[in-house]
């Protein structure tokens, strides 16, 4: 799974505490000042990585909140649809607004940030979890949709066969009877 994080760049010591607490089951985050990209402009590269995303993370924090790249990242991801978590600084629980208002929130203590990341950790694994079961569930009715289309074709053949052999037989009978060589 890839998770694209809109953040503020002056948020990087609460970034590394929730790449470091996520990263170790195999899911990816996407950040922007983490990937050179020669050909593209940040802006470029930033839709990029969430079009690539299954999810995004949204570090509301007073920092983030401010910043000018995060406030048009959930515009874009909201247009995109991709589902998102959001972590709001405590104290700044009201400044959410615009098409993010009235979504659920972990609240992100400074004086205490290990309660937010351990929330983040679970949400991330919970949604992650149930993903993975979804798309077991896709790949088992495919697999079942195959088989029944293969038992399906076999059954045809089979009876074309059947059609074939008793064709042929009833030519050697009638052969035999006449007398054909």
């Amino acid at each position: 799974m890839k998770i694209f994080v809109s953040h503020s760049l002056s948020d990087s010591e609460l970034l590394g505490k929730i790449r470091n607490t996520i990263e170790i089951y195999g899911i990816e985050l996407l950040i922007a000042e983490h990937v050179q990209d020669l050909e593209n402009t940040s802006t470029e590269k930033i839709e990029q990585m969430i079009i690539e995303s299954d999810i995004a993370i949204l570090m509301l924090t007073e920092n983030g909140l401010n910043s000018n790249f995060v406030q048009q990242e959930i515009g874009y991801i909201k247009s995109l649809k991709k589902p998102f978590l959001q972590l709001v600084q405590s104290g700044f629980e009201n400044k959410i607004s615009g098409f993010n208002y009235g979504r659920d929130f972990i609240v992100y203590d400074p004086e205490n940030p290990e309660d937010a990341i351990s929330k983040v950790k679970t949400e991330i694994l919970r949604y992650w979890n149930e993903k993975k079961i979804k798309l077991l569930e896709i790949q088992k009715k495919k697999n079942i949709e195959k088989y029944r289309k293969d038992l399906l074709k076999k059954s045809e053949e089979e009876k074309r066969l059947k059609i074939g052999l008793g064709i042929l037989a009833g030519v050697v009978v009638i052969g035999l009877l006449f007398g054909f060589d």
